[in-house]
């Protein structure tokens, strides 16, 4: 009925309450139904901020209709960093954005390090 093992991983991990959330990605109207329906938060794509917000408002409503309003209260928005300075994030934020996760699109390691010196120089 049981077993034992040792030295073993598994992954992902038994049903937990509360569960991890989980946020959906995508930027269409397909994509914006299924994170109303299946997501706890939203995550788009290299939108800009009229983007965000136009999406939001599709999300919102379909997100009310089918009862979980709370599934709009999480939206992290996916950007190349350099597409990033404070008027943009001022920008997110009053489009709803709640966070914004930053990328870089190169496997340079030199470029990040510069890349990141630059934007904390220009953040912080």
């Amino acid at each position: 009925e049981y077993f034992s093992f040792e030295d073993v991983i598994s992954s992902p991990k038994p049903l937990q309450h509360p569960c991890p959330k989980i946020s959906v990605g995508g930027n269409k109207r397909v994509a914006l139904r299924r994170v109303a329906q299946f997501g706890d938060g939203w995550h788009p794509l290299m939108l800009t901020p009229d983007g965000v917000r136009d999406r939001l408002d599709t999300l919102r409503a379909e997100a009310d209709r089918l009862g979980r309003p709370e599934v709009t209260q999480e939206i992290q928005v996916r950007l190349d960093m350099s597409q990033i300075n404070p008027g943009t994030v001022d920008a997110f934020a009053e489009a709803g954005a709640t966070g914004l996760v930053l990328g870089l699109s190169t496997d340079d390691v030199d470029r990040v390090r510069r890349e990141i010196d630059l934007f904390a120089g220009a953040m912080l």
